[in-house]
């Protein structure tokens, strides 16, 4: 800046043009001067230039000094914030920057000639954005040192001022809409705080300033502080920091927040709300806060500071219209920073969902196909290990560094080498409560922390479904091995029996089984085949068919039939059972009769024979036993006649000859007595009647009275039923056998009991004495006619007692067995069946009974 080196000539040029200015060399000389004695000592010069000085600083009228080449050398506060700017950013520029070229070029011919005061110029200057301001000038230039200086005074032309106002006017939306385009590409709101502050900073000329905004606590926090106002701070970051934000409401800054109105304080340290400002804080010279609202409720201030000349109430009405805008840019910055938040946070919980849902469905398809695998059972089980393992690394979340291996039963199936592997999952596989291997899957390389080492909790959960899995693949291919171990046991089995059997779908007509024995009889596959196609060679089923109501009657159904294809009989049984795969199908098995028949046949011609020959044999005996009864009574007769008659002319030789065919005619009685008795057991048998078995013994004991009495015989006997019986034939089985146990008594007194209990297949009779039983190997021989174990001299008799009783309870449909040892007695034992009841069923052939072509038969 130029010295003005003669102080007298710059008073009397400030005193002449009524301006004056500040020179920091003057300041010095004034000061200096001050110093050196009392105002009262002070030169009037000086005194006058110091009061024209203040006068000029206070003019609303602008006012500048410039050399001869229009460099500015002094102004005024006014003459700045007319062209909208601060005194420190005008000194030492070009008058040039301030008009456009055609308004400097016609200003230049006014600058650097001496003369008088010059007025009515009318041109305009420019504002520090662009805008431009009618002016009117005069001007008066003096020459110091040689120098020419030039005095301008600037008035804003009066018949402008409507202009005036809307260059204004147009300066505030300038600067909103520059808001408005600065902010568009803002990220964060301290962006949008930061624009606003420095255009209010510019809009107003403040050196610095700061913008807050209310917290929950009430306090303020400093959203925005202008690059000024931190170069000027002298305090440590981290303090001044600290010291904006959660501020107390206090102070000048705080006026604006407790009224909602704008304040203006050029002189802040005079106001009785200002504050001790902390260590380092820039000194304030001036001072604007203007409320921030949106909507109804404030939210905040902007606070600017330290304008050249002090705010004015224009620049607190451009700022509190800016702060309205402010306020919008900043809600939408913030509305779209949360937008653009939420929208990040959707697209990477999206991200991250999607990510994780891929994940999933690798699993799941793993699993999926684990189990498509398992679920063919076309698999065997060490190709399902081998399968299952490969399967693991692909459904992992960092597929290349996996390697899935499976051990089982001291076997191993693994993708790769897992030794010096970083990390390890794996499960056990437990099949019916015991552990037989082990499933997992090992990382080659190190990988970020999941939920277990590297793992997820959903991979996990999958090698835990995956050992499941294998468990029940081998208790299945346990299973399936024990069913098809089974089944060729059965087949096998099946397969040797000489009957059939056979297996079809009553609903479908299909053959599901046949064993071996059908097949050999019919020689053809059975395989996808219909029985009525097999078996009868047609294309539809037939008109009748049992498999139409096997299902709707599943009682058990049997049929006999002839098959003339064949030449052989069969006795057939069906019924509904249950097929593994859960549907109900008919089962066939029929029993080949063919050579039963034929022996049943021969059997009824030998039994027609053999009837035959007993009734002749019978007749033989009847007629026989009857015919010889009168020779032999008269050979009898004859004999006793000549003993009778001769017996003094016969010697003893004659009487014992006669003694002796008198006996043998007299056993041969008895013995033609017998075998008549047995030949009438069938021939003269009556009709099986309800019997009461107690009054048969009865009768029994009362004929055998004098037998019983000479033995001195003690016969007991149980409550005996009644049964259908022939009440003769009854009497003499009893009779015979209470008869034989008096006969073959040993020295003890003899004892006889009779008894009788109700079995499901009949009635058990025993008879039990304590006689000189017999050796059980005679045990048969005693019931065979005519054999006899002692002689007739020990024990008379013929032999033929037994074997009529067995020939009675044979009648009698029953059997009749001893047990006996030598010394101990004998016990007889009778079964005799109850009244049978019921017939067999007829019943309609099905499929089977179809395929020999055979009509209903019983």
């Amino acid at each position: 800046m130029l010295e003005l080196r003669c102080r007298n000539d710059l008073v009397h040029f400030l005193g002449t043009c009524d301006m004056s200015s500040s020179t920091p060399v003057s300041e010095r000389e004034h000061r200096g001067t001050h110093t050196r004695g009392t105002s009262d000592s002070l030169p009037d010069e000086i005194t006058c230039a110091e009061v024209q000085r203040a006068l000029i600083e206070q003019m609303s009228e602008g006012a500048a000094v410039v050399d001869a080449h229009g460099v500015l050398h002094h102004c005024n506060p006014a003459f700045a914030r007319l062209v909208d700017r601060n005194v420190s950013q005008l000194l030492g520029k070009s008058l040039g920057n301030l008009m456009t070229p055609s308004a400097h070029a016609e200003t230049r011919q006014w600058i650097g000639l001496p003369g008088p005061v010059v007025t009515g110029l009318d041109t305009t200057v420019l504002t520090r954005s662009g805008s431009e301001v009618p002016v009117r000038l005069s001007r008066r230039s003096v020459v110091v040192d040689g120098d020419v200086f030039t005095c301008l005074t600037v008035a804003e032309r009066s018949e402008s001022g409507e202009v005036a106002v809307r260059t204004r006017e147009s300066a505030v939306l300038r600067v909103c809409n520059q808001l408005l385009q600065d902010t568009l590409q803002c990220e964060i709101d301290e962006q949008v705080a930061r624009t606003g502050l420095r255009l209010a900073s510019e809009l107003t000329g403040a050196a610095f300033g700061f913008i807050g905004e209310l917290n929950a606590n009430g306090r303020l926090d400093a959203i925005a502080i202008s690059d000024p106002g931190w170069s000027a701070c002298r305090m440590p970051k981290t303090d001044a920091v600290r010291s904006i934000n959660d501020m107390v409401q206090r102070g000048i800054w705080a006026t604006p927040i407790h009224t909602g109105q704008c304040h203006i304080i050029n002189e802040p340290a005079a106001h009785p709300d200002a504050v001790d400002v902390l260590e380092g804080h820039p000194p304030l010279t001036a001072f604007l806060g203007v409320p921030v609202k949106y909507g109804d409720s404030l939210f905040g201030v902007i606070a600017l500071a330290n304008k050249d000349g002090g705010f004015t109430q224009w620049d607190a009405n451009a700022v509190d219209t800016f702060s309205v805008v402010f306020a919008e840019v900043l809600m939408r910055a913030r509305s779209q920073q949360e937008l653009r938040k939420v929208r990040r946070a959707l697209e990477l919980n999206v991200s991250n969902r999607t990510a994780e849902l891929d994940q999933r469905v690798k699993e799941l398809n793993c699993l999926l196909r684990l189990s498509e695998m398992l679920v063919s059972g076309t698999t065997a089980l060490d190709d399902v290990f081998e399968k299952a393992a490969a399967l693991l690394p692909e459904a992992w979340l960092h597929t290349d560094t996996a390697v899935g291996r499976i051990e089982f039963d001291g076997r191993i199936w693994q993708t790769g080498a897992v030794t010096g592997s970083v990390a390890a999952i794996h499960t056990d596989i437990v099949v019916e409560g015991h552990k037989r291997g082990s499933v997992g899957v090992y990382y080659q390389s190190a990988q970020p922390q999941q939920h277990e080492g590297p793992f997820l909790r959903e991979e996990r959960a999958l090698l835990d479904a995956f050992a499941e899995h294998l468990a029940r693949a081998v208790i299945r291919e346990r299973d399936r091995a024990e069913r098809e171990a089974h089944l060729a046991q059965l087949t096998a089995i099946l397969d040797s029996f000489p009957e059939i059997v056979y297996v079809c779908d009553p609903r479908t007509y299909e053959v599901l089984y046949v064993n071996q024995r059908l097949q050999e009889l019919v020689g053809e596959s059975f395989s996808n085949r219909k029985c009525y196609e097999l078996f009868r060679g047609r294309c539809e089923p037939c008109g009748s068919c049992a498999n139409d109501n096997s299902l709707s009657s599943p009682e058990r159904r049997a049929w006999e039939y002839r098959n003339e294809q064949l030449g052989r009989t069969f006795y057939v049984t069906d019924q509904v059972i249950r097929w593994p795969d859960g549907r109900d199908v008919r089962l066939e098995l029929a029993v080949d009769l063919t050579e039963r028949k034929q022996i049943e046949e021969s059997l009824r011609l030998r039994t027609e024979e053999l009837a035959r020959s007993n009734r002749e044999l019978e007749q033989f005996a009847y007629v026989a036993s009857h015919d010889l009864q009168e020779p032999l009574r008269m050979i009898t007769s004859y004999l006793q006649l000549l003993q009778r008659r001769y017996t003094d002319q016969l010697d003893g030789d004659a009487h014992e000859f006669i003694h002796f065919a008198v006996d043998g005619a007299a056993r041969m009685k008895v013995l033609i007595d017998d075998l008549l008795t047995f030949s009438r057991v069938d021939a003269r048998g009556k009709s099986l009647v309800p019997t009461d078995c107690n009054t048969v013994l009865s009768d029994v004991l009362r004929r055998l009275g004098p037998a019983i009495t000479e033995a001195d015989a003690r016969v007991t006997l149980d409550p005996l039923p009644t049964i259908d019986a022939d009440e003769t034939q009854l009497g003499q089985l009893f009779q015979n056998l209470i008869t034989n146990a008096i006969k073959f008594r040993s020295a003890a007194t003899p004892e006889v009991h009779v008894t009788a209990k109700s079995t499901e297949s009949g009635w058990h009779f025993t008879v039990r004495d304590n006689g000189i039983g017999l050796d059980m190997k005679h045990a048969e021989r005693v019931f065979t006619i005519f054999q006899r174990l002692h002689t007739r001299a020990e024990y008379p008799g013929t032999g033929i007692g037994l074997a009529v009783c067995r020939k009675i309870v044979e009648r009698h449909g029953g059997r009749i067995w001893i047990k006996s040892s030598p010394g101990q007695g004998t016990t007889v034992h009778i079964k005799l069946p109850k009244r049978e009841a019921g017939s067999r069923d007829k019943t309609t052939p099905g499929p089977f009974g179809n395929l020999a072509g055979v009509t209903n038969a019983d």
